[in-house]
């Protein structure tokens, strides 16, 4: 069970991190703002001062006082004037006269005393700037804050700058609200934000541990659809892929078990088939052989039948042993086929004159029906193999012409070998059952006590080893027996 979902961990990281931006905007805007805003205040102030330093205040005072209004122009503060204690001009107060004239009057500029001008009082503390002192005071009559700036000419003219603070003060409070409302607006929002990204960014990721969790259930039925674009899309493309090769290699390994459970069926019946062919001659020459060792049989001529009766079963036993070896060899993979270039029709002449002997002692009427000369890619000698045992089968079944007819012919890329034998055919339902060893003869044919032995289990070891096809033909006088070599 999941302690943590991974929609709730994006949506807490990505709120964190917007509400620790909030946190560190609000702070930086608490801490920082008044003291910047304060400098810069006092950066104008000095600036703005510096160039009324340069203003001639022996001249006329209409023309200097003038000047000073082209330079405070659009500021907040207070210039005054000074010189000798006394207090030259204020320019609130001339504001004042000048915005609200009575009738005929006209401005009095006569100096002023100092005690009119309550923030320039005695308690400064002033901080040298250049030639430019920098303080703070306040108004005894109204008890308000003033930033005062003030600087002293070669002519003993002072200059003095004052801005209230209340003012100031007030506008950081109006921006830190204004601060707080947009973050606490920015912050839903982003909260909103956070919450629907988390839930669409680990939708596609749901839906492909859903498929994946089908998966592992067996389940292959739906198709993941993920378009997202992005790395996303393409590992549900690959979990669809999986999905694919896993139901594929499900089925081949089911099919596979399958064929496992015949194998071990077909492998009980040939160990059971074996002991029963090899029980048969064993008894025999057990028989015979105690016979002999009892000494009742003192006749010469029998005693010869004994023996070559024993020497005829112990040669059947080992032909079969021989059979049984190749064959678990070839199914087993531990015998090679070794291929190799060599003209058919050389091959099956050789082979019908070194099996001369036993063509006339079974009176077969071979006919070879071969084509032009061609080259093929086989095992020389596994090829002599299959052809005895189809022609050792054929000689079994045959009807009483004993007529065998061997023939090739070019199928595609292929020379096909092909044993046809006149006579019964064999039960459709049992052509397939006639490649497992020790299948029997009456299964198929309809005659007894006969069977097929190894030789045709032999015959598909090595064609399938090879990678070559083999097979079997009812025709409506007889049967034919084929296999494949590649043609060069």
């Amino acid at each position: 069970m999941l302690k943590k979902s991974i929609t709730k961990r994006m949506f807490i990281g990505i709120t964190s991190v917007v509400v620790g931006f909030a946190v560190i905007i609000l702070l930086a805007n608490t801490l920082l703002l008044s003291p910047l805003y304060y400098r810069s205040i006092e950066k104008s102030m000095v600036a703005s001062i510096e160039q009324l330093a340069e203003i001639d205040y022996e001249s006329e005072k209409e023309v200097w006082i003038e000047e000073i209004f082209n330079i405070s122009s659009g500021s907040a503060y207070d210039v005054i004037v000074r010189n000798e204690g006394i207090t030259l001009f204020s320019s609130s107060m001339e504001i004042g006269l000048r915005a609200y004239p009575e009738p005929g009057f006209e401005p009095d500029f006569e100096p002023k005393p100092k005690d009119n001008l309550g923030p320039l009082n005695s308690d400064i503390e002033w901080e040298k700037e250049g030639s430019v002192s920098l303080g703070y005071s306040i108004d005894t009559r109204n008890n308000n804050e003033f930033m005062v700036c003030m600087t002293e000419l070669e002519n003993g003219y002072r200059i003095f700058l004052t801005q209230p603070v209340a003012p100031v003060n007030a506008g950081i409070a109006q921006s830190n609200k204004l601060l707080i409302l947009c973050t606490a607006a920015v912050l839903l929002l982003s909260i909103i934000f956070a919450f629907r990204f988390s839930k669409g960014f680990t939708k596609p990721i749901k839906a492909i541990q859903s498929q994946v969790k089908k998966i592992s259930n067996q389940d292959f039925s739906a198709e993941l659809e993920v378009n997202t674009g992005d790395e996303l899309e393409n590992l549900s493309n690959d979990v669809n892929v999986l999905s694919e090769k896993l139901e594929s290699a499900l089925e081949e390994l089911q099919e596979r078990n399958k064929q496992l459970e015949k194998d071990i069926q077909a492998q009980r019946s040939f160990i059971s088939n074996a002991s029963h062919e090899l029980r048969t001659p064993l008894s025999l020459i057990k028989g015979y052989a105690d016979e002999l060792k009892s000494g009742f049989i003192s006749d010469g001529e029998q005693q010869k039948i004994y023996h070559g009766i024993i020497s005829e079963e112990s040669t059947k036993i080992k032909r079969l042993l021989n059979e049984m070896l190749d064959l678990s060899r070839l199914e087993s993979g531990r015998m090679e086929i070794n291929k190799e270039k060599f003209k058919v029709n050389d091959v099956i002449n050789s082979f019908f004159e070194k099996y001369t002997g036993f063509v006339k002692e079974n009176k077969l009427n071979i006919e070879r029906r071969l084509s032009e000369d061609s080259v093929c890619f086989h095992d020389a000698m596994r090829f002599e193999q299959i052809l005895a045992n189809y022609i050792s089968n054929a000689s079994k079944y045959s009807d009483s012409r004993k007529h065998i007819i061997v023939s090739t012919k070019e199928i595609e890329d292929n020379i096909r070998v092909s044993v046809f034998n006149y006579g019964s055919q064999i039960d459709e339902d049992s052509i397939i059952h006639i490649w497992d060893g020790f299948y029997k003869a009456d299964n198929a044919r309809t005659r007894k006590d006969d069977s097929y032995g190894l030789g045709l289990s032999i015959v598909k070891a090595i064609q399938q080893v090879a990678g070559y096809k083999y097979g079997v033909i009812n025709h409506e006088d007889g049967v034919e027996f084929w296999f494949d070599a590649k043609s060069i």
